[in-house]
């Protein structure tokens, strides 16, 4: 791989590495870590799954008066979230981030959508996973 692909492979783990820190700090139990994994999943999915499937479903949704009533109220009430854990969006923000950077990297290399997943979500599961090893290794 390219000497740009490697950097944005490092910062995705040193993005997960200090999220796992964090998680450990908050000393979550394994259904709340069980959710986080599953979130990392889904956020792999979502990153290289094509747009043209996304996109139908959700162009649907909003044709309906209903389906807009229901994303505005939504979408108010996910600021007013935001707002109130400004601290935790701009974490998530961040995981965000380096993740769209390594998918455009692994795009532009031509990598195919599941190798794209797979590279994906070891990357980001093996930086959370030294997150958190870290962070037990040194507190004990």
């Amino acid at each position: 791989m390219k000497k740009a692909t490697w950097f944005s492979l490092f910062l995705l783990i040193l993005t997960y590495i200090t999220f796992g820190w964090t998680l450990f700090e908050a000393e979550i139990n394994l259904y709340e870590l069980g959710a986080i994994i599953t979130s990392i999943v889904i956020l792999c999915l979502l990153f290289t799954t094509p747009i043209n499937q996304l996109q139908k479903p959700i162009v649907k949704w909003f044709k309906t008066d209903v389906g807009t009533f229901i994303s505005i109220l939504l979408g108010s009430f996910l600021i007013v979230v935001i707002a109130t854990y400004l601290n935790t969006f701009a974490k998530i923000l961040l995981i965000l981030s380096a993740t769209t950077l390594v998918r455009m990297e692994l795009q532009t290399l031509g990598i195919k959508n599941w190798s794209a997943f797979f590279i994906l979500l070891i990357t980001s599961l093996l930086g959370l996973g030294l997150g958190l090893g870290i962070h037990y290794f040194i507190e004990n």
